[in-house]
């Protein structure tokens, strides 16, 4: 009897492809959904950090991040100023860009080389960056404080929404008291220290993203975000974190270093409670609010500005809300594509908005 072959059930070749694409689309949401997670425990400031890659895979973030800076080229997100340094000790804020002009020049790879951008930095005196002169005598001051996005880290003197409000406002005379890392904490010695010149004529403009609650309380995970221990013709053991804690309802302000290597025990600590770090958030705006005559703003401007601190505020405080979500267009760009800090369509959206709200303030 002749053998009879076997039956051998065949899968048709459109069901097998569509398999294997099923499997390979769950396999890489897996691997993003991880991605994800890793960033959000590991890099507490990931959204501040890699803003461009928002609507972007974090996995590619991930892959680019460790692979270029595991390669030769490892230094390729750093940035240089010449002269040096940009950046120096103080014994207020714990550090402050020096006094000067500069050139900030940032790096990147390309295939087999590198590709530079460069843009330019005037630091006064008195630490605020240079934002133009008022063009007539002026009838009352705006200071702006906040971190490096307000700061207009990126862009030229002539770019930051602050030099644009100068020149649209020739009869006021703007400061910009802003740097990167720094928050409302900041702020408040700043504005201390200039209260005997801020009178009930002047604007005071608080910048404020959903990030500062960490750099308000210098919470472990903020110093950990630091990084290894770097400094640019200075000692990093001299860098400090400015801290505000509450001791009942006062604050209280110190400075701790601003590298793990120097305070291993405090960086394996959590995070304070997100209740108490907001509490301190609204302990500053107040402080600020009710320590001046100035009309006083807080140009909210990233990320969700919490129900709990809103609830809190001194009711002299008027709220902007300039997130790129409450625009009506695109506004969010970077700084091409070498930096994701945004680069001068934010600023000059930034500026539109700001210009709305003064403009009712007769400010010509």
């Amino acid at each position: 009897m002749a053998d009879t072959p076997s039956k051998q059930s065949k899968r048709p070749f459109g069901k097998t492809l569509l398999l294997y694409g099923i499997m390979f689309f769950v396999m890489a949401l897996a691997l993003e959904l991880s991605s994800i997670v890793f960033i959000h425990i590991w890099y507490h400031d990931f959204w501040e950090e890699t803003l461009q890659y928002q609507g972007k895979s974090s996995t590619v973030y991930l892959v680019k991040k460790f692979i270029l800076k595991a390669g030769p080229n490892n230094d390729f997100e750093r940035k240089s100023s010449s002269p040096q340094p940009f950046r120096i000790p103080d014994s207020i804020h714990g550090f402050r860009a020096n006094t000067g002009s500069f050139e900030i020049t940032y790096r990147k790879p390309s295939f087999d080389t590198f590709v530079q951008f460069k843009h330019f930095v005037t630091i006064l005196p008195e630490g605020n960056r240079y934002v133009g002169e008022p063009a007539y005598p002026t009838e009352r001051d705006v200071y702006v404080f906040g971190d490096s996005f307000i700061f207009g880290e990126g862009v030229n003197d002539e770019q930051t929404f602050t030099y644009l409000l100068q020149s649209r406002f020739p009869h006021t005379r703007f400061h910009l008291y802003a740097y990167s890392s720094y928050s409302l904490t900041n702020a408040y010695l700043n504005i201390q220290r200039l209260s005997s010149r801020i009178g009930p004529e002047d604007v005071i403009i608080l910048g404020h993203a959903r990030f500062y609650d960490v750099r308000h309380v210098a919470a472990p995970s903020r110093i950990k975000w630091w990084g290894e221990p770097f400094a640019v013709g200075n000692d990093p053991k001299r860098f400090k974190h400015l801290r505000a804690r509450l001791e009942g309802d006062s604050l209280v302000f110190d400075r701790i270093p601003l590298f793990c290597a120097y305070q291993q025990d405090y960086c394996s600590q959590p995070d304070p409670p997100t209740a108490y770090m907001n509490k301190v958030t609204a302990h500053l705006i107040n402080g600020i609010a009710r320590s001046t005559p100035a009309k006083v703003y807080l140009l909210h401007f990233f990320g969700e500005l919490r129900p709990d601190i809103v609830t809190q505020l001194d009711p002299a405080v008027s709220i902007i809300q300039a997130t790129a979500e409450t625009y009506d267009y695109q506004m969010r760009d970077d700084i091409n594509g070498f930096d994701p800090h945004p680069g001068p369509y934010w600023n000059h959206a930034i500026y539109r908005r700001l210009a709305d709200t003064l403009r009712t303030r007769e400010m010509y």
